[in-house]
């Protein structure tokens, strides 16, 4: 992820993408984001937040084959247009799952939904 952060400031064409994507301001202009703001290192909260998407894509395509799996099992022939996942199933998915993220290695504690200290990080701020 971070990787392809820094790159997206190189390519010019990446660029253009996302500044013609971004809203305009109050004087009709549009916001656009210089090639060194993908410079710098994404906020912790940005990585975070991409890291949980992508786990709940990851857990809902997991959740999807163990239905399809179950679907194919319990008819003749098997049909994944038999196969649904509640949202226990996808919770279920979610909890067992590790993956690699833009924040590090992703592994959840047994008394999920916590990440183990392992494949996490800290930031502490405004201390005095």
């Amino acid at each position: 992820f971070t990787r392809e952060w820094k790159e997206m400031g190189e390519d010019e064409q990446a660029l253009s993408y996302i500044n013609s994507k971004q809203p305009l301001k109050e004087d009709g202009t549009q916001y656009a984001y210089p090639p060194e703001f993908f410079q710098m290192r994404p906020h912790h909260v940005v990585t975070f937040s991409y890291d949980a998407g992508v786990g709940l894509a990851l857990s809902a395509c997991e959740a999807w084959k163990d239905a399809t799996t179950a679907a194919a099992v319990g008819t003749e022939g098997g049909s994944d247009t038999l196969a649904a996942f509640n949202g226990s199933a996808h919770y279920a998915a979610f909890a067992n799952s590790t993956y690699i993220g833009a924040s590090g290695h992703i592994k959840f504690r047994e008394t999920f939904p916590t990440r183990t200290a392992e494949s996490s990080y800290f930031v502490m701020a405004n201390l005095r």
